[in-house]
């Protein structure tokens, strides 16, 4: 219902711009419009992908089962407290980080064959680093914070089981946006 809102709105916003000011209907200013948006518009398929990548990839679920497998093991293993967390941060950190770089290698690849196709002023080849190095952060972090969550809410008595993944999606989807959106505006601005 609120996308029918939206159309509409922006309907009624340009008849009444073509109505009112005077050379606004016309070709060459629609497609002055559209060159200029172009390149707003594949950002937000980038920040589309960073955020629906993160939160449907598989693999990630694999990383935060090796970080718990990791942390069993040295446990078992005798190994102390702080090197058991170390050890396993240091394991999903590196996990995370080498997801998010085959992640964002196909997330950046396809953000670079869009760009391309579109034929966009910005270069498909930033771009397309613009959505590797914004997947990569996010996996490394996602691998990071499913460690350091959990252990953080059982520290302070809450069972993680329960309250971690409300933090872990919120922490990982703004960071997420975060990363994406700072990156282009870096770099694009």
């Amino acid at each position: 219902m609120l996308e029918y809102i939206v159309m509409g709105v922006t309907v009624a916003i340009v008849l009444l711009l073509s109505v009112f000011v005077q050379g606004f209907a016309t070709f060459g200013n629609l497609r002055v419009i559209a060159s200029n948006s172009a390149a707003l518009l594949i950002l937000s398929c980038g920040m589309g992908m960073v955020i629906i990548s993160r939160g449907l990839d598989l693999s990630m679920v694999a990383v935060m089962v090796a970080g718990a497998a990791t942390f069993a093991t040295f446990s078992n293993a005798g190994y102390s407290e702080p090197a058991i967390v170390g050890l396993t941060l240091l394991v999903t950190a590196a996990l995370g980080l080498a997801n998010g770089a085959l992640v964002g290698l196909t997330a950046g690849a396809g953000m670079f064959l869009f760009a391309s196709w579109q034929h966009t002023a910005e270069s498909p080849s930033k771009l397309g680093a613009i959505v590797f190095i914004a997947m990569t952060l996010s996996c490394f972090l996602s691998g990071v914070s499913g460690v350091l969550v959990p252990l953080t809410l059982k520290k302070f008595g809450a069972d993680p089981a329960t309250a971690s993944s409300i933090f872990l999606t919120t922490a990982t989807d703004v960071a997420s946006m975060g990363f994406f959106l700072g990156i282009a505006t870096l770099w694009l601005m």
